[in-house]
């Protein structure tokens, strides 16, 4: 096995506890909102795949609007958990199997739609991934990754946190701006995700997303900013969430769909 799967395999996420039901005003609503770009895009009734579904949030979330819903992810803790948790919340149209989201272990146009948030970046094969959701899938694809124009993102690329303001903050957001200008004729920006070195984690530019999307042969619906979230801000003022309520009204108007803190596509086979 690949020495990043073999990380990962093992790699336990804490998503609920660090993210989903985050204590951080911001830190909970800006991955709130990354859940809410795709479940708004699956239609009802279908039979998806969720590939790389971590601690099995979105599929919780997607649940109680699905025929039946399969969830897979390569770590062996994260299904664990996944089962746990969405077994105490009494969902029952889940099933969870560890699987490579490389080497889906399905047939052809096997379901309706197939969501994949923020996963793509951890694999050795990024393209190979995204050929994989194109084969299985029958009809549509919701794929979310992360991208680096955005402030929060840039914060993160330089070794900051969005949602945590200290000493060293200007400083990673200055080292974001930095790193993001220089490679603008590349694909990204990487980081080691979780601070391992086994585990590279690349922040795309958003046209390279899309172009990627297009050599897979899915054609692109629409490209929107999960959320335009700005650093800081709510974390100390909470209330002046309403107001980055209102700016994300905008996340799917050019270009600022191109500014998310990560991008989500609606892709069709």
């Amino acid at each position: 096995m690949d020495k990043t799967k073999e990380g990962y395999f093992a790699h336990a996420d804490a998503i609920w506890a660090k993210r989903f039901e985050s204590p951080n005003p911001l830190r909970r609503y800006a991955h709130r909102q990354q859940y809410a770009s795709i479940v708004e895009h699956v239609p009802p009734h279908a039979f998806v795949l969720d590939t790389g579904c971590g601690e099995g949030v979105l599929a919780f979330l997607l649940a109680h609007n699905c025929r039946a819903l399969v969830a897979v992810d390569l770590s062996c803790p994260n299904i664990q958990t996944a089962r746990r948790i969405l077994s105490e919340k009494d969902v029952q149209n889940v099933y969870f199997v560890v699987a490579d989201a490389e080497n889906l272990p399905f047939k052809d146009n096997g379901f309706d739609c197939v969501v994949s948030s923020h996963v793509l970046e951890h694999l050795p094969d990024f393209d190979k991934g995204l050929r994989e959701i194109w084969r299985v899938t029958n009809s549509r694809a919701v794929i979310a990754v992360p991208t680096c124009l955005n402030l929060c993102s840039m914060t993160m690329i330089g070794g900051g946190r969005f949602w945590e303001l200290t000493l060293n903050a200007p400083v990673a957001l200055l080292k974001g701006v930095f790193l993001v200008l220089v490679n603008l004729l590349g694909q990204g920006v990487y980081e080691k995700y979780a601070c391992k070195e086994e585990f590279p984690h690349l922040w795309q530019y958003p046209w390279v997303f899309l172009h990627r999307l297009r050599q897979a042969k899915f054609q692109v619906r629409a490209l929107e900013a999960s959320t335009l979230c700005i650093p800081y801000l709510c974390a100390y003022l909470p209330f002046t969430l309403p107001f980055q309520r209102l700016i994300d009204k905008l996340r799917k108007t050019f270009p600022l769909n191109y500014f998310g803190y990560g991008t989500t596509a609606v892709a069709l086979k």
